[in-house]
C-alpha cells in the first residue's frame, strides 16, 4: 500500500511486490531510481581492484577480514589474518600503501603479491586485478544531469525534498 500511494501507481506496486519481494527476479534499480533523479553508476570506473582487503592498522599489514572467494586476493592464496608485505614489489604497511599500488594499476594487470601465512610460511604468488565492482547512487544533478519536472515531483512525494 505504501508503495502505491508513494508511487501513486497501485499496478506498479503490485507487480513490484509479485516479481521482486514475493518472486525470484532482480529488480533494475538503476531503472527505478532514474524515476526520482537519482543515477547509479560505478564508483571507481576503470580503478584496480584486489577485493574489500582490510589491513588491521595496530598489526601493520594483517588482513583483518575474511577474504571472499570471487576476489583476485582470493586466487592468490591471501586469506584472513595474513601479513601482507609486498604487492607489485612495493612494501604494504598499511592501507594507504594498498591503494597507491592499486591506484597505478588497472583491470586486468598481473602483479606480484608476497605475504606470510598463519602457518608462518612465506608466500610468493602473482595476482589478476580486477575492476573495482562497487556502485554508488548519486542525485543525478551530480552526474552532470539535471532533474525534469516529474523527477523533482516523484522524489518530493518520496522523501519530502524541495
Amino acid at each position: 500500500e505504501t508503495l502505491a500511494s508513494v508511487s501513486g501507481d497501485r499496478a506498479f506496486a503490485h507487480d513490484f511486490f509479485a516479481r521482486f519481494i514475493r518472486g525470484h527476479d532482480v529488480a533494475d534499480y538503476a531503472r527505478l531510481l532514474a524515476r526520482a533523479g537519482f543515477a547509479v553508476r560505478k564508483r571507481n570506473p576503470g580503478g584496480a581492484w584486489l577485493g574489500d582487503v582490510r589491513l588491521n592498522a595496530r598489526n601493520g599489514a594483517r588482513v583483518a577480514n575474511l577474504i571472499a572467494p570471487t576476489w583476485p586476493a582470493y586466487r592468490a592464496g591471501l586469506d584472513e589474518d595474513d601479513e601482507l608485505h609486498l604487492l607489485d614489489g612495493r612494501p604494504i604497511n598499511g592501507e594507504g600503501d594498498l591503494s597507491a599500488v592499486l591506484r597505478q594499476h588497472k583491470p586486468g594487470d598481473s602483479v606480484s603479491i608476497v605475504f606470510t601465512g598463519r602457518t608462518g610460511k612465506q608466500t610468493t604468488s602473482r595476482v589478476v586485478l580486477a575492476e573495482d565492482p562497487h556502485i554508488e547512487i548519486v542525485p543525478v544533478e551530480s552526474a552532470g544531469g539535471s532533474l525534469t519536472e516529474a523527477q523533482k515531483a516523484f522524489r518530493r512525494a518520496w522523501l519530502g525534498a524541495k
